[in-house]
């Protein structure tokens, strides 16, 4: 009688533990898809994805802006609390021709997810791959040439660094110069525009960039629309000596055609006079018209 007893006190224990074992694969499964299910912010809005898509009206149009999962996924401890995240790629069409890609962190926070803003990568740019590396994301994707037409295949590669400000949950990019992995902020620096700002031409341009970032004193200054379209570019000139490695002020004024979308980007790109793409680099600031 209590042989018995013991024995089907072992399978009652075995029958809890089964039960526990699949409810718990089944609640780490559901957890692990809530990252296309929660809100990051993209051009200072929120969007909440539902099953990895979001929908939404375009201002001052009849489209709809899509915003969806792209996929590209990287998982790993980005928050130094060895916790896996996940860095991934969104895109986002507003109606028009363009499909903007956008990178985006998902931190892990006690089993729940918790968005980043949105980094924006590229209109139509092919990505290859997102791995992390030394706590950091990185992002490799091919683009255009700068000046080429969207209808130009992109063919130069390129790697972005991306870091994670825990504190504010922001994101931002990272790269590596001639002294190794920095802040963008330490290469160049803008003052005017700022992000998001509205902007009429001419436009004046102004802020400061690290000696290398010049060539014979100045580097290009462009302004293109949501599709792409080129609408103006101009030399920045340095307002001091150059050959240095302190940050350099800036200023230009830059003069553009009449844009046919409500957004665009002011690209800021650094002189490259070996044409080599490993010595490429740009910082982009979105701005309305």
């Amino acid at each position: 009688m209590k042989k018995s007893s013991v024995i089907g006190a072992i399978f009652i224990i075995i029958a809890i533990g089964a039960v526990w074992f699949w409810t718990g694969k089944t609640n780490t499964q559901k957890v692990a898809s809530d990252y296309k299910n929660i809100t990051y912010i993209i051009q200072g809005q929120p969007v909440t994805l539902v099953n990895g898509r979001a929908e939404s009206s375009t201002p001052g149009s009849a489209s709809k802006t899509v915003t969806q999962y792209f996929g590209n996924e990287a998982v790993g401890d980005l928050t130094g609390d060895s916790v896996p995240d996940v860095a991934f790629i969104l895109t986002q069409n507003t109606g028009g021709s363009g499909t903007f890609y956008y990178a985006v962190i998902a931190v892990n926070e006690n089993g729940t997810y918790k968005g980043t803003n949105a980094m924006f990568l590229g209109d139509r740019i092919a990505p290859q791959t997102t791995e992390i590396h030394d706590g950091r994301a990185v992002v490799n994707f091919a683009e255009r040439k700068p000046g080429e037409p969207m209808t130009a295949q992109p063919s130069v590669g390129k790697s972005v660094w991306i870091h994670l400000d825990v504190k504010n949950m922001e994101i931002g990019e990272w790269v590596k110069d001639f002294e190794g992995e920095t802040d963008i902020s330490r290469l160049i620096q803008v003052a005017n525009p700022l992000p998001n700002q509205k902007v009429t031409s001419p436009l004046k341009v102004s802020g400061k960039a690290v000696g290398n970032w010049y060539f014979e004193a100045s580097f290009p200054v462009m302004i293109v629309d949501a599709n792409g379209e080129k609408l103006g570019v101009v030399p920045a000139q340095a307002q001091g000596e150059w050959m240095t490695t302190d940050l350099v002020p800036f200023e230009a004024t830059l003069t553009f055609e009449k844009p046919a979308t409500a957004t665009g980007t002011v690209v800021f790109l650094k002189d490259n006079p070996s044409g080599l793409p490993e010595n490429d680099n740009s910082i982009s600031i979105p701005v309305s018209f």
